[in-house]
């Protein structure tokens, strides 16, 4: 993955298996600074069991996996380009 000094910037989905939203959101922060990012905000957080994604397909990859590995991350980066198609990121 390309550094945020190579892109015009991202936001995050953070899926963390973490006992509150408190350690959640901690542990979101310092995986994404680990990735060399600057977190600006924090938009939401919820928290969510595989109830939730009974019939949510959208996630639940992800859901899954952060119950294995503790922690998933999906970027979705913008070029610094503001020509450059949007679906090559």
């Amino acid at each position: 993955m390309a550094g945020r000094l190579q892109l015009g910037g991202a936001y995050v989905h953070c899926w963390i298996d973490a006992p509150g939203e408190a350690e959640a959101v901690a542990h979101a922060e310092a995986e994404v600074r680990a990735a060399d990012w600057i977190v600006a905000t924090v938009d939401s957080v919820r928290s969510v069991t595989s109830k939730d994604y009974a019939e949510e397909i959208t996630g639940r990859e992800y859901f899954e996996q952060a119950m294995i590995d503790g922690v998933v991350l999906v970027f979705h980066t913008w070029s610094l380009d503001p020509n450059a198609r949007s679906d090559l990121h």
